[in-house]
């Protein structure tokens, strides 16, 4: 990323940039890549919590553009739950029932 700052890209394209890392580097990652100024960013993820701090989310299942938006356009869908609504429910599920697990 500092190389990146130093070289004027236009465009950054980020394939699951947080994959592998311990939450304190991946929020740091994060941080520097929000900070850049005048770059394009794409970021590839799986993780809801970092689609989230997107400007626009684009969800694909099976290599076609189901839905797109705001992370609270797509999180307010009601009729029918939109897939992202339902892929962000499932992750946070998915982390408080391991935080219920490691406080027993």
């Amino acid at each position: 990323l500092t190389r990146l700052a130093a070289s004027k890209a236009k465009f950054l394209v980020l394939d699951e940039p947080t994959a592998s890392l311990d939450q304190r580097r991946s929020d740091a990652v994060l941080e520097r890549v929000c900070a850049l100024s005048d770059v394009t960013r794409i970021v590839i993820s799986h993780d809801c919590g970092i689609a989230a701090k997107a400007d626009r989310i684009i969800v694909l299942e099976e290599g076609k553009m189901i839905e797109s938006g705001t992370h609270d356009e797509l999180l307010g869908r009601d009729d029918p739950p939109s897939r992202y609504q339902e892929l962000f429910k499932l992750q946070f599920d998915r982390l408080n029932k391991g935080k219920e697990q490691s406080q027993s």
